[in-house]
């Protein structure tokens, strides 16, 4: 779990970019009880945080069964708290779901059908079974969890990963009409400013013949050792500046794009769950980024 300065810090970011839904952010019920997030779990640390609630009283509420008390106009028990898990880490079953059920605690985890049974992740079977013994409640986190680009502005131009990265961290790119992520292998392509799929911002997509000249460029100069040279943003924002005005192809969706893309996130995520887990009803979804 982050630290509560780290949680503000994140919560005020994502605001300040417009991750969040214009209907998220409007004043939300009073008297809720704390919810707590993870992403990796630390097995000790949280071990000590289960202790923790289960030594002063404190019990756990699924999203479904927050869900009813509200729907119903019920108090909330003074001593509730919500865990829940996001994206779906393979922790989740190794570390997390053992000591849930050592304590006899329940949590809610939004899990990314496109990427469970990936390297680092739950697979379905493991899902499923998490969902069947009552402590771990599976519901969405959207298809794919994916980032676009959401403005004409060329915030750094892609020198590879650093380190290795959870595949929804690429954002999308549009090549030859179809949608796919970056690969570490695109070195040169331009960045822009981006966003979450499922924000109000609708998606820029840039002319894809800038990306495939800075990508030229990079790997005519040497690759990675382009970035070396003194100059070397000038020279790419020179190639982006080839392709402005009349000619470019550069456009935002539309809005029935937008629409359309931003449902297909919610209902596939949700197929996909139910089809895996037999006998499952997706109910709820935590907005990604």
């Amino acid at each position: 779990m982050n630290s509560p300065l780290q949680e503000l810090k994140q919560t005020m970011t994502a605001l300040r970019r417009g991750d969040y839904p214009h209907f998220v952010v409007k004043k939300g019920f009073a008297g809720q009880p704390p919810a707590f997030f993870y992403h990796t779990i630390d097995g000790a640390v949280f071990d000590e945080q289960l202790a923790h609630l289960q030594r002063n009283g404190y019990l756990t509420l699924t999203a479904d069964d927050y869900c009813q008390l509200v729907k119903k106009g019920k108090s909330i028990n003074p001593k509730a708290v919500i865990l829940t898990f996001d994206d779906g880490l393979e922790d989740l079953y190794t570390v997390a779901y053992p000591l849930l059920k050592s304590y006899s605690f329940n949590a809610t985890a939004f899990l990314i059908p496109k990427w469970i049974g990936s390297r680092g992740m739950v697979s379905w079977e493991q899902a499923a079974e998490m969902d069947r013994s009552g402590a771990v409640d599976i519901q969405s986190h959207s298809f794919s969890h994916a980032s676009m680009f959401t403005s004409e502005e060329i915030v750094d131009f892609f020198r590879g990963s650093p380190k290795p990265c959870n595949p929804w961290e690429l954002p999308i790119v549009r090549r030859d009409g179809e949608d796919c992520r970056m690969k570490p292998s695109d070195v040169g392509a331009p960045i822009y400013v981006s966003g979450s799929r499922l924000s109000d911002t609708p998606r820029y997509f840039p002319d894809d013949r800038i990306e495939r000249a800075c990508m030229e460029a990079v790997a005519e100069g040497g690759g990675k050792k382009f970035f070396h040279a003194r100059g070397w943003r000038t020279r790419l924002l020179s190639i982006v500046n080839e392709y402005c005005g009349t000619t470019s192809r550069s456009r935002f969706e539309e809005r029935e794009e937008q629409k359309d893309a931003i449902k297909k996130e919610l209902i596939t995520s949700r197929k996909h769950i139910e089809e895996e887990i037999p006998g499952k009803s997706v109910k709820h979804f935590a907005f990604p980024w």
